[in-house]
C-alpha cells in the first residue's frame, strides 16, 4: 500500500543552507517530535512548518 495522494501537487526545490541553519532546523525537528511522538516527522516536515510560520507572520495571516 502506498502513500495517500496529497490534496495538491508538491514541487521539489533545492536550497543551500549553512551548517548552523541546518542544526537549528534539526533542533526544531527534535522539538516537533517531542510534541507529536506518534508522527513520523523528518527534516522536510520541519522546513515546511518553518516556512509556513514565516509566510503567515510576514503576510499577517494566523492559523
Amino acid at each position: 500500500m502506498g502513500r495517500p495522494k496529497l490534496p495538491e501537487p508538491m514541487e521539489t526545490i533545492s536550497v543551500r543552507l549553512s551548517a548552523a541553519m541546518v542544526r537549528e532546523i534539526d533542533t526544531y525537528l527534535s522539538d516537533m517530535k517531542l510534541e507529536a511522538p506518534f508522527l513520523m516527522l523528518n527534516r522536510a516536515d520541519a522546513i515546511r512548518q518553518l516556512l509556513a510560520i514565516g509566510i503567515n507572520f510576514e503576510t499577517g495571516k494566523t492559523k
